[in-house]
């Protein structure tokens, strides 16, 4: 738990005590009803909380930056078929050409223009 949730659970828990007690007892803080002073104690908490720890940190700046965040693996993509590029029906990663409507595999393509 980070020191700034923690700061503002004892101080919403000493303000909703104040509250109950002014409710049970009618006490008075400093000429103030206890309910005017939970109100304030409350409406302050966040402020103080704010001041003190800064500000409250988004979903987003919770991130791990980019560096850090685990590297993705393809173990999920199956390296054994490719897709043509023009009709997309599955055909074997070692195949030249499709065999449903003929086009140049883009392995062969690549495969060419490395041995040039």
């Amino acid at each position: 738990m980070s020191i700034r949730r923690r700061f503002t659970s004892i101080w919403s828990s000493i303000a909703l005590l104040i509250f109950i007690s002014d409710l049970l007892f009618d006490i008075r803080i400093f000429s103030f009803s206890g309910f005017m002073v939970a109100i304030f104690m409350w409406i302050t908490g966040g402020i103080i909380a704010t001041i003190l720890f800064g500000p409250k940190a988004s979903k987003k700046s919770r991130r791990k930056p980019y560096s850090q965040q685990k590297s993705t693996t393809h173990s999920g993509i199956n390296r054994s078929k490719q897709y043509c590029i023009a009709c997309g029906s599955s055909f074997s990663i070692d195949a030249q050409y499709c065999p449903e409507c003929g086009t140049t595999s883009l392995n062969a393509t690549n495969k060419s223009n490395n041995k040039n």
